[in-house]
């Protein structure tokens, strides 16, 4: 069978065209760092984990993330996650 025929409304009425293709995207990720001060001989580690949501289609590109810290040093802390969102609009 043809991809356009899988792709196609079940109804015969509308157009048989490909339709916009969608994808959703759920990622799980661990990020791993090094601080240093300002004297260039004092350094930390730092991690942090989150999850990133991400939804495309033909024009849009969206995404919201929630980062969360699990080791940092004390100067570097702060109360609560970090919630990112970005959006991306495309012209043709």
């Amino acid at each position: 069978m043809p991809i356009h025929n899988l792709l196609a409304s079940s109804d015969d009425r509308e157009s048989r065209a490909l339709s916009p293709m969608k994808a959703l995207d759920v990622a799980l990720f661990h990020d791993l760092g090094v601080s240093y001060l300002r004297d260039g001989k004092t350094h930390s580690t730092l991690s942090g984990a989150g999850v990133k949501l991400s939804y495309a289609t033909k024009y849009v590109d969206a995404e919201l993330t929630y980062a969360e810290r699990i080791d940092a040093p004390s100067s570097l802390r702060e109360e609560g996650g970090v919630v990112y969102f970005g959006i991306d609009v495309k012209f043709e």
